[in-house]
């Protein structure tokens, strides 16, 4: 990159990807509100590429739902790109390969990814308790974070909606954990049976207001899944395909990084004759034979002319920039559903 001045036209757009999550770490426990507002939901594909560990595909020991284990190629994770798609296609096919550069690698080679999977992201409540119970602590206080779940927690949010009493999830507290996988956020999730906490009193009410109204992030798309150009996503898949070829060129010892490689290539390897940076044979030396030694007038004089004869080397291009704007990238925004937000002046007035 070259020197940048300090001008109007060097200013870019700059977006805060820190929020507060929700997230248990490995038996703790939480107290939650959820139902403030309908959650945003985008099809997101997982892409990950394998690995070579000294020219050899790396695996790694997995288990089974049913404990069985087995070895599979270990990946590295590259993104959590929201899928190309048209809506209606993945609405009805779970994928759109034509439309999409992620959905025609899946239905190119299963093992090379999967079909994009519904993500959801809403802004929840959580009271802050005592130690790691679901107790609340006094004086009475909550934050406001970010849940980013999948089709399996929102279905689970559906079921219990639908058993409480009046239907409406923001009266009752959510009881969460405790958390038996933290990597997987895996936990219990249970209705408490009584009016939510932060109904009992007409202050608890007001912080809790205050709190839900003064720290949402503008955007919740960004914790569902990442808005990647179409260009950048073709790259992405175009990495996988090349990890995938060298695994599958190492695996028939066709890599170039295989270890098979016998003494006579190793020698033909040895003897190649050297070649400059354009790939021409380099003349050997007739000066083989004369001393490496010289006078450190002589070397300076050598560097002095090796440095004016010289060809200079071509200026090498930088990299092009990332720079495409959001607005191209973010999928089309559709009509906002309606949340029950503005009932909170009904829900405080039942508490006098």
């Amino acid at each position: 990159m070259g020197r940048v001045e300090f001008t109007n036209e060097n200013k870019k757009s700059t977006n805060n990807y820190e929020y507060p999550k929700l997230k248990l770490a490995q038996g703790e426990k939480a107290r939650i509100v959820v139902g403030l507002e309908a959650p945003v939901m985008e099809y997101v594909h997982t892409l990950r590429k394998p690995q070579l560990m000294n020219g050899v595909p790396d695996m790694e020991t997995l288990k089974r739902k049913d404990g069985t284990e087995y070895q599979a190629y270990k990946k590295a994770f590259i993104g959590n790109p929201i899928c190309l798609g048209r809506e209606e296609v993945l609405e009805d096919k779970g994928s759109d390969p034509q439309n999409c550069p992620m959905c025609a690698l899946a239905a190119e080679n299963s093992e090379y990814t999967d079909p994009p999977k519904r993500r959801y992201a809403m802004h929840v409540m959580r009271y802050r308790t005592k130690g790691n119970t679901a107790d609340i602590q006094t004086p009475f206080s909550v934050e406001l974070l970010v849940w980013s779940f999948t089709q399996t927690v929102f279905n689970k949010l559906t079921d219990i909606r639908n058993d409480i009493e009046g239907g409406d999830l923001r009266k009752h507290d959510l009881i969460l954990g405790p958390c038996t996988n933290a990597n997987f956020q895996q936990f219990d999730i249970t209705p408490s049976l009584k009016k939510a906490e932060w109904m009992a009193s007409k202050e608890n009410g007001a912080i809790f207001l205050e709190t839900w109204k003064e720290n949402q992030i503008p955007d919740l798309t960004i914790a569902v899944g990442s808005v990647k150009q179409r260009s950048w996503i073709e790259q992405d898949v175009e990495t996988i395909r090349d990890a995938w070829r060298e695994v599958k060129a190492a695996e028939s010892g066709g890599s170039s990084t295989s270890l098979d490689d016998d003494l006579s290539t190793i020698l033909d390897k040895e003897t190649t004759p050297k070649t400059d940076e354009d790939g021409w044979a380099l003349p050997e030396s007739d000066d083989a034979d004369e001393s490496e030694e010289t006078s450190a007038d002589d070397d300076i004089l050598n560097q002095l002319g090796s440095d004016q004869d010289e060809a200079p080397a071509p200026e090498e291009k930088p990299a092009a920039k990332r720079t495409a704007s959001k607005a191209a990238a973010k999928p089309k925004e559709e009509p906002k559903a309606e949340t029950a937000v503005d009932n909170f002046d009904d829900l405080l007035a039942e508490m006098s």
